[in-house]
């Protein structure tokens, strides 16, 4: 079994996603709580974008817990 990994997205105002890159059919929805955060479990190792409106942000996992939209 693949490690599994959690990531925080900070700056999250309303709905969007999560997409692992190359994989078209990988993706994970996400809403932002009352403080814009969200946490998404579960994420094999890999490359990765956050999408949210205009905001986005790339990172990979391993790598940093916390991912700021921009």
């Amino acid at each position: 079994m693949p490690a599994l990994y959690s990531v925080t997205i900070e700056g999250v105002t309303g709905r969007g996603f999560v997409q692992r890159r190359g994989e078209h059919g990988f993706h994970r929805m996400i809403t932002g709580a009352s403080d814009g955060r969200a946490v998404v479990d579960g994420l094999p190792a890999g490359d990765y974008s956050a999408h949210v409106g205009q905001k986005k942000a790339a990172f990979g996992l391993p790598g940093p817990t916390t991912v700021r939209l921009e």
